[in-house]
């Protein structure tokens, strides 16, 4: 398991391109072809590679839109049988989510054709995820894509107020969703909602939700 939550790790700081994409979906197949892992034996989620070799492909890209897709729509399912430990379940749907970032980032906009088969394999994802944070950020990550600008804002403010404050990523997610505020205007809403979570910013945080605070200030004088 060492070797596969190594890979998981360097995968987090790896930026958006076909190499991410390509070891994402490799750790992915890894996790869920199972075997002996430390003391446990984790099983195999049959079919883990798809069927995307017997699927006729028009191209490359194509090609690549229905492994990613099959992955996301397929292995979350399989992964909550009663006889997958929970570690197994928890480093696939966290390897998954990576997939989900690297096929948002960077295959999506080259989909073309495929855009809307993708889009549907990744909203399929989003309603598997168990953790609600996570849920509604990639939901909000859809409607932005989709140019629902509104259901983006709640769906954003509804990951937020499922992310606790000592979080990692809670300070990312107050950012994301002040950004879409202030990229269509709307100031009073991105003032709100820095005084609605400012009860909840962490001593390490504190400096750059100033910054926010500035911003919002800065933004407000221009109108």
């Amino acid at each position: 398991m060492a070797s596969l939550t190594a890979e998981y790790q360097s995968l987090l700081i790896v930026d958006e391109s076909l190499a991410g994409l390509g070891r994402a979906v490799d750790l992915a197949r890894r996790v869920a072809r199972g075997g002996r892992v430390n003391s446990r034996r984790w099983p195999s989620l049959a079919g883990a590679n798809g069927d995307a070799e017997t699927r006729p492909i028009s191209s490359a890209s194509a090609q690549r839109v229905w492994e990613v897709a099959n992955l996301l729509r397929s292995l979350p399912p399989r992964a909550e049988k009663p006889d997958v430990p929970e570690a197994q379940y928890a480093l696939l749907m966290d390897t998954l989510l990576l997939v989900f970032h690297q096929a948002y980032f960077w295959l999506l906009p080259k989909a073309a054709a495929q855009r809307e088969f993708l889009l549907g394999a990744l909203d399929a994802f989003a309603d598997e995820l168990p953790n609600l944070a996570d849920r509604f950020q990639v939901k909000g990550l859809l409607h932005l894509e989709r140019g629902e600008v509104e259901k983006a804002a709640r769906a954003f403010n509804a990951a937020l107020a499922a992310t606790p404050s000592d979080q990692h990523d809670f300070l990312t997610r107050v950012q994301m969703l002040w950004s879409l505020l202030i990229e269509h205007g709307r100031v009073p809403d991105a003032f709100d909602c820095l005084m609605q979570v400012s009860p909840r910013v962490t001593r390490l945080d504190y400096d750059e939700f100033q910054g926010l605070l500035k911003e919002t200030f800065k933004e407000a004088s221009k109108r």
